[in-house]
């Protein structure tokens, strides 16, 4: 019995299966993982207001804990202020810590103090001069809450307005 003969149609072929393979598998291995979640990080920051102390890990440690990263420029970031303030009326301080990071430095501290006091409820403690710290936490738009569990590790991030109301749905979930 004769093989057929290999014409050069068949020969593509098998050349674009192969390629075609082969693209697939460096794809498949050039994703990137998905990232393990990240602890909350110690942060360099410019200074704090609102505060006689700034929050410490102990202070932190089986909490959840909700970081607001805002910058006074940012309009949606102040219009959410009144939001987080009834979030943080609502949850007992010894569940949920807040703190804000500000991106603005000690140049914008008039606007800091003014947003502070111009918001009733607003009684987290806030870190300004905190652009390394966002840098290093990856925030790359504003206003960015982010969430970390009890055991210290991020649990997600939202951008945006109404943020809040995500963050709120998990803490509820998690702490049951």
């Amino acid at each position: 019995m004769s093989k057929p003969p290999v014409t050069s149609g068949t020969l593509f072929v098998v050349a674009l299966v192969a390629i075609a393979a082969l693209a697939l598998v460096v794809q498949w291995r050039g994703r990137p993982q998905e990232p393990l979640p990240a602890p909350l990080p110690t942060v360099l920051v410019g200074g704090w207001l609102n505060t006689d102390q700034p929050p410490t890990t102990k202070d932190l440690n089986g909490k959840w804990v909700v970081v607001d990263c805002w910058a006074t420029w940012c309009g949606p970031c102040i219009a959410s202020m009144p939001e987080l303030a009834e979030f943080r009326r609502q949850w007992p301080e010894d569940e949920v810590a807040m703190i804000g990071l500000a991106d603005d430095d000690a140049t914008a501290m008039e606007d800091l103090e003014g947003v502070i006091e111009s918001v009733p409820g607003f009684t987290w403690p806030v870190a300004y001069g905190g652009s390394h710290a966002l840098t290093q936490m990856a925030v790359r738009a504003f206003p960015t809450l982010i969430l970390y569990g009890p055991d210290g590790k991020e649990v997600t991030r939202v951008a945006g307005m109404g943020a809040i109301e995500e963050i709120e749905a998990l803490i509820v979930a998690g702490s049951q």
